[in-house]
């Protein structure tokens, strides 16, 4: 009797963990509301909608996968729609050949909502939109390590409508060209805020921060983003990127404040690093950054120009450290370009040559105990300039091989140190 017992007790853990399998097995894709059509029997020819005309949601976990052509979350105005892909293995998959196929839009109209996290994975073989027309939502987060949202495609995050991309705790993105606030022909608002070591934002081609409309971007707590080109533009484009570890690495071009108001902000120990062509401070706009804080960096491997068809000003303060290869602040007749060294440990190295008023308007401030070093020759250009142009000290120092300066553009006090020509051009 006893035997009997153990196995009559056995079969019915069997069956108990039968049912409860077969029930998960069926709950590794819910839907609730408005989910058209059912994304059980969904084929790379279906279009997927979640939140149509009424709200809806959908949750694939387990590893489970969804296929189809085009996903839409929140198509109508006023509509909602939620998906969430959650655990190892769970897959969304939109696949068409090219856009609008293959593309994931969250907030067409409405108000969408995309969440991947613990491991789940989507896959757009074309574009992604967050927020499409204007009075459209949509926000994103993908969370966690192994989390990923590819994109083939395209990325916009506040296309005409309002868009928020949140990338954190090793979760990962990438796409071809990156967009914060509007796009080709767009003008929405868009925020991206990529935080936590391992989180990763990878756009392959270029990362536009306020392409027509209005675009911020915050990389902090140790997060990375990397793009080719970098363009911080307008009307407004914002891009801070503080805390120790956090990045932010440009293969090409680095431009803040082109044809617009751009402003990028590295501090408490973070870093931007521009490994390709020259980096501009407004370029046909108006352009500021600030680098503040000890351990924060701005490395340049080819020049850095403040004020290229328009007004450009940069900062470095706290102990921030810029570096570049040439430096050249107010380049064009009409530029204006002004640059500021100010604090212990501020340092501004320029490895090739430093110009102030190259044909504009240049003042370069070295202040409170800051330091400027140049390792060929300071001089202040005045052949075509329309403008005056100066360095004014106040207790700061420059270290330069060569300085060419009339004594009324030397302003202040402060240590001159040079192993080469001093004189009047």
């Amino acid at each position: 009797m006893k035997s009997k017992r153990i196995f009559s007790i056995a079969t019915l853990a069997l069956v108990i963990f039968g049912f409860l399998a077969a029930n998960l097995a069926h709950a590794t894709i819910s839907t609730t509301g408005d989910v058209t059509p059912d994304p059980t029997t969904t084929t790379s020819t279906d279009d997927l909608y979640v939140g149509n005309t009424a709200d809806g949601s959908m949750t694939i976990d387990l590893g489970s996968g969804v296929i189809n052509e085009r996903g839409y979350l929140g198509y109508d105005p006023g509509v909602t729609g939620t998906a969430t892909v959650t655990g190892t293995g769970s897959t969304w998959n939109n696949v068409g050949p090219w856009w609008p196929s293959g593309s994931l839009c969250l907030g067409y109209e409405g108000t969408g909502t995309l969440n991947i996290e613990s491991g789940g994975t989507v896959f757009n073989a074309s574009w992604g939109v967050l927020g499409y027309y204007s009075g459209s939502t949509g926000t994103g987060t993908v969370t966690g390590t192994g989390s990923t949202w590819t994109n083939t495609g395209n990325l916009s995050v506040g296309y005409n409508g309002s868009g928020i991309l949140n990338i954190q705790n090793g979760g990962l993105v990438s796409n071809t060209h990156g967009f914060i606030g509007g796009g080709f022909e767009a003008y929405g608002t868009g925020t991206v805020t990529v935080s936590d070591p391992g989180s990763t934002w990878i756009n392959s081609t270029g990362l536009s921060i306020g392409y027509g409309g209005e675009g911020i971007l915050n990389i902090e707590n140790g997060a990375a983003v990397s793009s080719i080109d970098g363009v911080v533009r307008g009307p407004s484009g914002t891009v801070t990127v503080t805390g120790p570890g956090s990045t932010w690495t440009n293969d090409g071009e680095l431009q803040v404040g082109y044809s617009g108001n751009g402003t990028l902000t590295i501090q408490n120990g973070g870093a931007v690093i521009a490994n390709g062509y020259q980096s501009f401070l407004g370029r046909n706009g108006t352009g500021t950054a600030t680098v503040t804080g000890t351990g924060s960096t701005w490395t340049n491997s080819s020049d850095l120009v403040v004020g290229y068809h328009g007004d450009g000003t940069l900062n470095i303060e706290g102990g921030g450290v810029v570096s570049n290869t040439d430096g050249i602040i107010g380049t064009n007749s009409g530029d204006t370009g002004t640059a500021t060294v100010t604090g212990t440990g501020s340092t501004w190295t320029n490895s090739g040559d430093l110009k102030i008023g190259n044909s504009g308007t240049g003042t370069l401030n070295i202040q409170n105990s800051g330091t400027v070093n140049t390792d060929f020759s300071t001089y202040i250009v005045r052949y075509g300039s329309s403008g005056s142009s100066s360095i004014a000290f106040n207790n700061g120092t420059l270290n330069t091989g060569g300085l060419l300066a009339a004594p009324g553009e030397l302003l202040g006090t402060g240590v001159i140190n040079t192993t080469g020509l001093v004189s009047d051009i």
